[in-house]
């Protein structure tokens, strides 16, 4: 996961909102630099690697992996650490006697599971199946991610579960300011973006403006900045994963879509039916209109269209 983005932000907030409910904390920190403004006043030791983190833990029972980004190749700068991560900590208790009996379990926190090369993927669940002292268990944030790990992959499967996003955990966000204008885009600029933002602007803005309704364009890194920015419109359109989320723990109503490259990939889609599963909300509970991928434009298109005709039926039309 990119430090500061927004993603890592609601990741991190929500998995600390998880421990600390289990009344539970971290003894040691192993992450990006960009955790530690997430720590809400706490602090802790961070460990430059894994065998200088087994020698200060002394005998663990569990070590987390941080959710988000691409449990694959998508984003190998994350991936390669994290298997040579579980590779060292399994080498070095095998080799070393001080660990005899020792038992460790690495738990990677929800993940989208998804490999453009299958022998790539081959490799990687390879060396899972063989690790020889660490169980390292995947929890899975859709049900498609969860078919990947359990039927391609071949994972054990009560090693596998598919859970929600680990960052529903950190809402609900509340927001008291009024809005500033009827739609707020929040589009994707990363690489896994077919449309530029400024594509998507001008596709949203055309549709707004010939509507009547007042529009703004708007990405951020920081999540209250994000929160913030949710709050200026009466509605979001995003094909962000977490920018959606954060809109349903806002109770703001959001039109989004999968806005991913990749073919098959869908993960915005695979994080919000696991979450409707899991909580037995519907769409209009959620304030979600989720608009299955098939064409980046058309879905673009179709998820504005359905946001102007939303503003347009409120009792009091328009931001004034």
């Amino acid at each position: 996961m990119t430090a500061g983005s927004i993603s890592a932000n609601t990741l991190w907030k929500g998995a600390l909102e998880v421990m600390y409910t289990a009344a539970r904390s971290p003894d040691i920190l192993c992450s990006f630099t960009q955790a530690n403004k997430m720590m809400q006043g706490r602090s802790f030791p961070l460990c430059p690697s894994a065998v200088d983190a087994l020698d200060e833990l002394g005998t663990p029972a569990l070590i987390l992996w941080q959710a988000g980004g691409n449990f694959g190749d998508l984003w190998t700068f994350v991936q390669h650490p994290r298997m040579q991560m579980i590779q060292a900590f399994d080498a070095l208790i095998d080799a070393d006697e001080r660990y005899a009996g020792y038992n460790l379990t690495i738990l990677q926190l929800p993940q989208s599971v998804f490999y453009t090369n299958q022998n790539v993927m081959k490799k990687e669940a390879h060396i899972l199946r063989n690790l020889k002292r660490v169980r390292f268990v995947l929890t899975t944030r859709a049900t498609a991610s969860y078919d990947i790990a359990v039927n391609e992959m071949r994972l054990p499967v009560e090693n596998v579960f598919a859970v929600p996003d680990i960052a529903s955990a950190a809402g609900p966000f509340l927001g008291s300011d009024p809005p500033l204008v009827d739609i707020v885009l929040m589009p994707r600029s990363d690489r896994e973006a077919k449309l530029t933002p400024l594509m998507a602007a001008e596709i949203v803005n055309r549709t707004a403006t010939a509507a009547g309704l007042t529009f703004k364009a708007r990405g951020s890194s920081s999540m209250h900045t994000r929160i913030g920015l949710l709050t200026q419109g009466q509605v979001v359109i995003t094909d962000l994963m977490h920018t959606s989320l954060m809109s349903m723990l806002s109770g703001k109503p959001v039109f989004f879509w999968d806005g991913g490259v990749q073919v098959g990939y869908n993960k915005v889609g695979g994080m919000y039916g696991m979450m409707k599963s899991a909580s037995n909300c519907s769409d209009d509970d959620l304030g979600a209109h989720y608009f299955a991928s098939h064409n980046e434009t058309d879905d673009l298109v179709r998820a504005t269209n359905a946001a102007v005709a939303y503003v347009l039926s409120l009792p009091c039309l328009g931001v004034q």
